[in-house]
């Protein structure tokens, strides 16, 4: 696959990548295959999850809601800390400086658009939505911002709900 491809590339060739899985975790290429079967598919499951229109609207929903609070005088930070789902919640959301590049280009758009002290609307991503604060902008174009996480769906978090509902059957064989 195009993915197994990519990882020759990146570990300097099928020889090596194969010796090092070997020695490290007792793999062969059928083991790799397996791995890397698994990954696709919970890649594709999740991503049929996550864009389930009633779970986006929710997180925007949510997100909105957020955006409100904050124009009401609400605290950024307090808000990042208690309700983002990133795992820089709890330093408030803080990204630091960044500069072009560093972030998926709907983020960068939109910390470009503001002004220092100035709160974005949510802006959809990979995770879910985005609500993002400027607090400084240098000459030199690097960005200085914080930012709250409304996830459309914790993957995890919904896998482990589903599985907890299954009915799971184990055959014994006598």
């Amino acid at each position: 696959t195009d993915l197994i491809n990519q990882l020759y590339t990146r570990y300097g060739g099928k020889d090596t990548l194969l010796k090092t899985l070997k020695q490290i975790y007792g793999w062969d290429l059928n083991d790799l295959n397996g791995v890397v079967y698994k990954q696709l598919l919970a890649k594709d499951l999740q991503d049929k999850v996550t864009s389930d229109p009633a779970v986006d609207a929710a997180a925007k929903a949510k997100a909105q809601g957020l955006v409100t609070q904050i124009k009401n005088g609400a605290d950024f930070t307090d808000l990042a800390k208690k309700n983002s789902q990133a795992s820089d919640a709890s330093g408030g959301g803080d990204l630091g400086f960044f500069t072009k590049g560093q972030l998926p280009a709907e983020l960068q758009s939109a910390a470009e658009a503001l002004q220092p002290g100035q709160v974005s609307d949510p802006v959809k991503d990979q995770y879910g939505y985005e609500i993002l604060k400027v607090i400084e902008k240098k000459d030199d174009g690097s960005i200085h911002a914080q930012h709250i996480l409304v996830k459309t769906v914790d993957f995890t978090e919904y896998f482990n709900g589903q599985l907890a509902k299954a009915k799971i059957h184990k055959y014994l064989k006598v």
